[in-house]
């Protein structure tokens, strides 16, 4: 059984067989964006962050097991990111790299802090990922939420004020495919007379504030360029996925 704990670019989790070929690798087509990819085993795995951590080291409990593998490469292209941490980083051995699912950043993966930089292996491209701590359950940022590209580029998203930005939302959801059924999801536009609050990520989701659509669109004056954003109707399960402006049009994750 392969699985992978988190989507990347819609919420919830997806789990299914898989038939290894001679070599133990797994074919599967995936209907959705996956960061990771793990394979359950019988057998321990001493390398897994369930086996090395120590008894009064708290993890994120998707990653606390002992009984998986890493399989992502078997699925997708995938590429090694290093990201240099700050010296004001908690205590810990641990950091970790997180998607946006169910409106939380979730973690994912983990690697070892070693001279103030972590390295996080095989991840799955073209995905938006946050790297973290975990301290007292809960997520913390360790640096500067980054894209990366479908060519293996690391773009790190750093809202610029200097370069502010007029911007014209139309969506807060884009069409996505259901891992179980295969129907697709529609798409969630903007809708007319209702309120929406726009946030960038700034260490913590700030808001840039509150309008009420008059269009099938709302329109953002003075918006820091090249950060990431999220867009959340009022009233709403904060469910809606985050984006960056491309040309002045949204690109989803």
């Amino acid at each position: 059984s392969d699985y992978t704990p988190w989507w990347a670019d819609r919420d919830n989790n997806h789990a299914w067989q898989v038939v290894l070929d001679e070599n133990g690798n797994g074919h599967a087509g995936l209907s959705n964006r996956a960061a990771k990819v793990y394979r359950k085993t019988y057998s321990i795995q001493r390398d897994s962050l369930g086996f090395i951590k120590h008894d009064d080291e708290q993890v994120p409990r998707w990653l606390s097991g002992t009984n998986y593998v890493d399989v992502t490469a078997q699925y997708r292209e995938t590429s090694d990111v290093t990201i240099e941490l700050g010296d004001d980083r908690p205590a810990g051995r641990f950091a970790y790299v997180c998607v946006f699912n169910g409106g939380e950043w979730r973690p994912i993966h983990w690697g070892e802090i070693a001279r103030d930089r972590v390295t996080f292996t095989n991840l799955g491209r073209d995905i938006a990922y946050l790297p973290a701590y975990y301290v007292d359950e809960e997520v913390v940022p360790a640096a500067p939420p980054f894209i990366l590209a479908r060519d293996g580029e690391v773009l790190p998203l750093i809202p610029d004020g200097a370069s502010p930005l007029t911007i014209e939302l139309r969506g807060t959801v884009p069409e996505t495919p259901d891992a179980d059924t295969r129907v697709s999801r529609p798409a969630i536009d903007v809708k007319l007379g209702q309120a929406y609050e726009l946030f960038v990520w700034e260490d913590g989701w700030r808001s840039l504030g509150k309008l009420v659509a008059i269009e099938q669109s709302v329109f953002f004056e003075i918006v820091p360029g090249g950060g990431l954003y999220w867009l959340v109707e009022d009233g709403s399960r904060r469910l809606e996925r985050i984006f960056t402006i491309d040309g002045n049009k949204q690109s989803f994750w």
